[in-house]
């Protein structure tokens, strides 16, 4: 199904009801009698599991093609050419669904003919010189039965038979979308974009631990979050279009001035293969520094403890590599590590600068202890870690210390007692 430029319903307002209760599946046994809620049945169990699948395990987006552009007609003429014709490209896409979304050909939208059947809507009355006539271009799954066959009479019902349709017609819709309908619009990635990426950084800015371990719980507490239990027939958007449009009654496209292709709305999936063509480059370009293995870590979180007058101690954990049999945790060498690595920051508020505060640093088996000698207040910090690329602190496996290039914020507060100490909740200044 075609529609070239037609859209009755904002975002979201048709449901697709894809969650299913459940998987039930047909059980065939010897001399079972078959009918067409049988096969219908089984068609349903089929269809729910691969679009569950492509729903939880690959998310929703577009697989390639279904690029926008100007169509400039006749060919040949000046690309440059004012036209009012928009070109969407074949290509691919899943939807929130799970659903297969194919356009197996060039589709054209009339940007002018759209604008002709919607001038009255208020906020398109609005586009005018000083209101930038902006719409998005939408694609969402749809289907309708075809193959029309005749159909016996059914023996529980009341007419005398006639034609059914024998084939459902995979295909798909394209719109034109204003701001006011794409206002709708969601992030469907589950766990969501932020929440991902949020999962990369400190959860804490007293907490330093950069671990395996630490990102993996973060993922755990994102996943254990409920399951989305549906999914709205959403569109899924491709480009962004400016349009110059005459506010002289009746309102024309003079010209679709830009298209926009990198939006955020745009999602985008990328193969199994392209992902695995990225693993090997990032597997190349580290596995010689050794960040591949399971070396030492640098763990939280950040300890201190006050000292006399301005100075105070930091503390930092560090999670050892093991070796040998029976497995033995494996110290850095000493002679890796110099104190010159180790840096900390006072932010002042006055000069709005970063002041460097003398320190000494020591390292012990698990742990590094920095004695900074003077100059604390209330305030924030910043403890920086950052050993040359050439010459990184290693173990006696060789194996790198990491992160190799470590820093964290923390604040110190002062106490009823009068003595400063770490605040367990900061927030930057």
């Amino acid at each position: 199904m075609h529609s070239q430029a037609k859209t009755e319903h904002g975002l979201g307002n048709a449901t697709c009801g894809c969650q299913p209760g459940d998987f039930t599946r047909l059980r065939y046994f010897f001399g079972q009698h078959l009918g067409v809620v049988d096969f219908n049945d089984q068609l349903a169990y089929d269809i729910g599991k691969h679009r569950f699948s492509n729903r939880h395990l690959h998310g929703s987006g577009v697989l390639c093609g279904l690029r926008a552009e100007r169509m400039v007609f006749p060919q040949g003429v000046d690309p440059n050419t004012p036209t009012s014709l928009l070109r969407v490209t074949r290509g691919a896409a899943i939807d929130a669904c799970g659903r297969e979304v194919l356009v197996p050909v060039d589709q054209c939208i009339d940007v002018n003919g759209w604008l002709a059947r919607h001038r009255e809507r208020p906020d398109v009355q609005a586009w005018n010189a000083d209101h930038p006539a902006t719409v998005w271009v939408g694609l969402r799954y749809r289907e309708c039965p075809s193959g029309p066959a005749p159909a016996p009479r059914d023996l529980c019902g009341c007419d005398s038979g006639g034609c059914e349709y024998s084939r459902v017609l995979e295909g798909f819709e394209l719109a034109l979308l204003t701001a006011t309908e794409i206002a709708e619009w969601k992030d469907t990635t589950y766990p969501s974009s932020n929440e991902l990426i949020n999962a990369l950084a400190e959860p804490d800015l007293s907490v330093a631990d950069f671990s395996s371990t630490a990102f993996h719980n973060r993922l755990t507490a994102l996943v254990s979050t409920d399951c989305p239990t549906s999914c709205c027939d959403d569109w899924l958007l491709l480009a962004r279009i400016s349009l110059t449009v005459d506010a002289v009654p009746p309102q024309q496209v003079i010209d679709i001035s830009s298209i926009e292709l990198q939006i955020p709305e745009r999602r985008t999936l990328l193969s199994t293969s392209a992902l695995q063509v990225l693993v090997e480059s990032l597997v190349e370009a580290t596995v010689g520094t050794g960040r591949l293995a399971k070396g030492p870590r640098i763990s939280g979180p950040i300890q201190f403890s006050a000292m006399v007058a301005d100075s105070g101690q930091l503390f930092l954990d560090v999670q050892l590599a093991e070796t040998g049999t029976p497995p033995v945790p494996a110290p850095l060498l000493q002679s890796t590590f110099d104190q010159k690595f180790v840096k900390v920051s006072r932010f002042d508020q006055d000069s709005k600068t970063w002041q460097l505060l003398g320190t000494t640093s020591t390292y012990q088996p698990e742990r590094f202890s920095i004695v900074i000698e003077s100059g604390l207040t209330e305030g924030s910090y910043r403890l920086a870690i950052a050993a040359p690329l050439e010459t990184p602190v290693i173990d006696e496996k060789l194996r790198p210390l990491q992160p190799d290039r470590f820093a964290t914020d923390f604040r110190l507060v002062m106490g009823a007692d009068g003595v400063l100490h770490l605040d367990s909740s900061p927030t930057n200044e």
